[in-house]
């Protein structure tokens, strides 16, 4: 983010997975949740456990959080219905005191102290990143996400930001050839997305002119916390998202006439359907 440099007056924030991609389901029911499974040993109750982790990922107000943030969520439940997570609480700590939640900051952690659950917790998201890759020829663009890109890039400053990790994002940006139309991505390893759209603010945009686009609440926190716009990429709707963001919200937007009632609006519709 040192080498970013603004060149347009507005700033247009992206998520990717279950924004740009059609990847959540595909993602959670056969990456993340049986590596969870199979790292974690719980093969014996593997029905519960698969619940509890697209319940959690995909149909609740945690959908699109810091894959270890939800994998902390998930292991509090199963130990809750009696299965025993050794490290759990050393590993809760290094969630709560970590500055950056990735692989890389998992495994100086891991150098500092010995502990299980963080031992897991890597293993667990190497094999899914593995997984990942072999999903790559896979992932869908859903419909009009490279029309809504071609228009931003000419109006705007585009930047890719999420919780995946970077080899990931590049890789499925790259593949699908829409790389060219974002100026920088930036995932897991830049930190949370309340802060990297902050050092990207302070690049001298008017927040008036910034807005975030994403399909999960942790999307619409990130926005909230630095005081812009956020625009919805509704679960279920996210062809019809992206042709409402073309065909009027992306004008609202430069008009300045989005936020107030017309934003609220859109909010209200999009948290309703992960209630």
């Amino acid at each position: 983010m040192i080498d970013f440099e603004k060149s347009k007056d507005y700033l247009i924030c992206v998520d990717s997975d279950g924004s740009v991609f059609d990847t959540q389901e595909e993602k959670h029911r056969n990456c993340f949740a049986p590596r969870w499974i199979e790292v974690f040993d719980l093969n014996e109750h593997y029905q519960e456990a698969m619940m509890i982790w697209l319940k959690t990922n995909l149909y609740s107000k945690a959908r699109g959080i810091n894959r270890f943030i939800a994998l902390e969520k998930c292991l509090k439940q199963i130990e809750e219905i009696g299965v025993e997570v050794k490290g759990l609480m050393g590993y809760e700590n290094w969630i709560l005191l970590s500055n950056e939640l990735s692989d890389k900051a998992l495994m100086e952690q891991i150098r500092k102290v010995e502990n299980e659950c963080l031992e897991k917790a890597l293993i667990w998201s190497l094999r899914a990143n593995r997984s990942f890759n072999m999903l790559v020829d896979e992932v869908k663009i859903f419909d009009n996400v490279k029309k809504a890109l071609r228009f931003a890039d000419k109006i705007a400053d585009v930047v890719c930001v999420s919780e995946a990790n970077m080899d990931t994002l590049e890789k499925e940006w790259g593949d699908n050839d829409i790389r060219k139309y974002v100026k920088a991505i930036y995932g897991q390893e830049a930190g949370i997305p309340d802060n990297t759209i902050e050092k990207l603010i302070a690049k001298g945009y008017d927040k008036d002119k910034v807005i975030m686009i994403g399909d999960s609440p942790n999307d619409l926190e990130a926005a909230k916390a630095n005081g812009i716009s956020f625009f919805p990429i509704v679960v279920g709707q996210e062809a019809e998202s992206w042709a409402q963001y073309i065909y009027e919200a992306s004008t609202k937007f430069l008009e300045g006439e989005y936020k107030g009632e017309y934003e609220n609006n859109l909010i209200d519709i999009f948290e309703k359907v992960l209630e």
